[in-house]
């Protein structure tokens, strides 16, 4: 499951910007790694997602998926 579409919630997150600094920054939902953990029954459209904002530090990730090793 993937989310498909912008979501306009953001995040505070810590991220290397391309000088090397650690600083912290809103990031959308959709540009955070996550995984979708399942529906509920009887709610269409209701999913339930886990993000994983520490996985966002890289300045040059260019995917939300998580590999086998994350």
């Amino acid at each position: 499951m993937n989310i498909a579409s912008n979501v306009y919630f953001t995040l505070p997150v810590n991220c290397y910007n391309d000088k090397g600094e650690l600083k912290r920054v809103e990031k959308s939902l959709h540009e955070i790694p996550y995984c979708c953990l399942g529906r509920f029954s009887g709610f269409k459209g209701l999913d339930l997602f886990a993000f994983f904002p520490k996985l966002a530090l890289h300045p040059k990730r260019t995917t939300t998926f998580l590999t086998d090793e994350q």
